[in-house]
């Protein structure tokens, strides 16, 4: 992501950097909460096939003092954000057949 920031900085006058500072953070926390949920996804995935790991992953979680209610609950808001785009997709598609 910072590469492609980079890039994009190049090509942009002083102004234009300046007015782009809130969409290019926007987009490192977007892609900083990918990545977080596509690891969660992962130890999930670990924890339901292997009781081995499963009890690593616990343990390396309470060293941190969380548990897997943190993965959980992260694998929840990325299953309500997805929810929430068909939502907003099936809208968008019946209001647009009206016409």
């Amino acid at each position: 992501m910072d590469r492609l920031i980079a890039k994009q900085k190049k090509n942009l006058s002083v102004e234009e950097r300046a007015e782009r500072v809130e969409e290019w953070f926007s987009r490192r926390l977007d892609a900083g909460l990918f990545c977080l949920q596509m690891i969660d996804v992962i130890l999930a995935w670990l924890c339901a096939e292997d009781d081995g790991a499963k009890g690593r992953i616990v343990s390396l979680l309470e060293k941190d003092g969380e548990s897997l209610n943190s993965v959980k609950q992260t694998l929840n808001g990325r299953l309500h954000g997805i929810n929430s785009f068909i939502h907003a997709d099936s809208l968008s598609r019946t209001s647009g057949s009206d016409g």
